[in-house]
């Protein structure tokens, strides 16, 4: 929806769950009709933290079974208003905390096929101990892991960050990070340990990649 990407919550909340809801609450409407217009009225304040979705059609009714098992799936509250016209529920919104314009510019040197390269390298070398490896062709490959799990980190941390509160899999990824970050810093990372960490961290690039339209 175009008003989620203009607010800039696409990444900050469940757009799928959302569009969900919505569906279903107009559906509920629009199965008994009244002869009266349906309206949709999104709002969002910041100070709030949460998404408004409301549905009228002027005459009082009751959402269907299917629809308010979606709004107690979905939806953090929800109800009726002015005499059961109108149909509310309210959705969470994520702190947007993490610098996206960081990302943005990280894009820019992320190139992936070059950090598979990198990879494969790294691992072939790695399964054969003892054989003569190009010097020079190994010192550029031990910048891009060490330099990729650097960019990358943001692109996890990003993910970490449209993460819902309660997702069972924030402590994973937050212990995850915490083991990245101790790469990063470190004044000259275990290229086996960056090795470990690049494969998920490409794939959390590629979900935020996707989730931002990037």
């Amino acid at each position: 929806m175009a008003c989620l990407a203009r607010w800039g919550l696409r990444r900050r909340l469940d757009v799928v769950g959302v569009e969900l809801l919505i569906s279903e609450i107009v559906t509920s409407t629009l199965e008994h009709p009244r002869g009266e217009m349906v309206t949709l009225t999104l709002t969002y304040a910041e100070s709030d933290r949460e998404l408004l979705i409301e549905v009228g059609d002027r005459t009082p009714g009751q959402a269907r079974a299917r629809g308010v098992f979606t709004m107690a799936a979905v939806a953090r509250a929800w109800g009726t208003s002015h005499g059961g016209v109108r149909t509310w529920s309210t959705v969470p919104v994520v702190r947007d905390s993490y610098d996206w314009a960081h990302i943005e510019r990280a894009l820019r040197t992320y190139d992936r096929d070059r950090i598979l390269e990198a990879i494969a390298y790294a691992e072939s070398a790695e399964g054969a101990e003892g054989a003569e490896v190009d010097p020079r062709t190994w010192r550029s490959v031990l910048r891009v892991l060490r330099g990729s799990t650097r960019t990358l980190l943001s692109y996890g941390e990003a993910y970490y960050t449209g993460l819902a509160p309660g997702d069972p899999g924030r402590e994973t990824l937050r212990l995850f990070l915490d083991r990245v970050r101790s790469l990063r810093d470190a004044p000259e990372a275990d290229w086996r340990e960056c090795l470990a960490v690049l494969p998920t961290l490409l794939r959390y690039a590629d979900c935020v990649c996707v989730k931002v339209g990037w």
